[in-house]
């Protein structure tokens, strides 16, 4: 079986929020659950500290980042049911178990909470 495509990416310019073409570098991560191809790198804008994702990935090429196995609603603990044993998918794991893992303890930028979250 031959390995999945990595998404394709293009560059982001400026801040999604604000505008502001002054960032830092965050974080990169790799998908250590569902093991999607590539690295993911995320840019904080120095004016609001919105963090996102430079480059991001294409529109065209999201499905890629959501293997058959990936469950989009549902609890935290049928979302990684299908996931390789990792560490990463044990602390998923932990975390619903602990209440920890909803989408409503997610935010955007400085402390805001993410639309529809």
């Amino acid at each position: 079986m031959s390995e999945p495509a990595a998404p394709r990416v293009e560059s982001v310019l400026t801040c999604p929020i604000c505008g502001s073409s002054q960032r830092r570098p965050f974080a990169v991560f790799e998908d250590r659950i569902y093991e999607v191809p590539g690295r993911y790198a995320y840019a904080q804008c120095r004016a609001c500290e919105t963090v996102f994702q430079d480059p991001r990935v294409l529109n065209a090429d999201l499905e890629l980042l959501y293997p058959e196995a990936y469950i989009t609603h549902g609890a935290v603990e049928e979302a990684v049911e299908g996931a390789p044993e990792s560490p990463a998918a044990e602390a998923v794991r932990a975390a619903a178990r602990a209440g920890t893992g909803s989408r409503a303890g997610h935010r955007c930028g400085p402390g805001r909470p993410a639309a529809g979250g």
